[in-house]
């Protein structure tokens, strides 16, 4: 246990169980205009950041219509239905733990601040959190440089980091910031994408309090 003194986690998928919003909202989308529907499985074999990739993916073509008018479209709608999804199992008792240890722990979001902030608030846990950080803008494109600026001012050594995530970005994110990663198989990729980095991966959240405390 001495050797993390903060977690960072993500949101989206980690923390919040938000992957059947993501995948409903975006086929209310493809729906609209007459693109192929998504399905989980598909869904966590493509989904990536920065999201303008995966949305080439599903088939959008820029030049008709801009990313952006669109990203907007799947945010506006995916607020207001993502206040009716829920936690991970066991995300509370976790935390918990972890603020009885005395560990510190921030929420690194590529959402908008504005709305991981309204969710945060929604589900009542913010108070377990020293800092929410997330981007100026709507478009999920990196977390990298938020990343490594809030571990500039926070004092904390890189080495006594730890960043629980459950997407490929998650794990580059670890690797430019340069403290230790697990990654979590239930969220927004598949166990197959998330198995192949190198770091441990788990498959509970009740997983991250034995890592702590072993190792493994």
């Amino acid at each position: 246990m001495d050797r993390y003194n903060c977690i960072i986690w993500d949101w989206n998928g980690t923390l919040f169980d938000d992957l059947d919003v993501c995948v409903n909202v975006m086929n209310r989308i493809l729906r609209n205009r007459n693109l192929p529907l998504l399905d989980t499985k598909r869904y966590k074999e493509i989904f990536g950041f920065p999201v303008k990739h995966y949305y080439n993916k599903l088939g959008f073509d820029f030049v008709i219509e801009p990313f952006e008018k669109i990203s907007m479209e799947f945010i506006t709608e995916y607020q207001k239905e993502s206040l009716s999804a829920r936690l991970n199992e066991n995300c509370i008792p976790v935390l918990e733990y972890i603020r009885n240890e005395g560990i510190n722990q921030v929420i690194l979001s590529a959402s908008q601040i504005g709305n991981l902030e309204a969710q945060v608030r929604h589900f009542e846990i913010i108070d377990y959190f020293d800092r929410l950080l997330g981007l100026d803008h709507c478009h999920a494109t990196s977390k990298v440089d938020t990343g490594k600026m809030w571990l500039e001012e926070s004092g904390f050594d890189k080495k006594e980091v730890l960043l629980v995530g459950d997407t490929l970005h998650d794990y580059e994110t670890a690797c430019e910031i340069g403290c230790d990663c697990i990654l979590l198989t239930s969220g927004h990729q598949s166990k197959e994408r998330v198995s192949c980095l190198g770091v441990p991966v788990i498959e509970s959240l009740l997983e991250v309090k034995q890592y702590l405390i072993t190792g493994s």
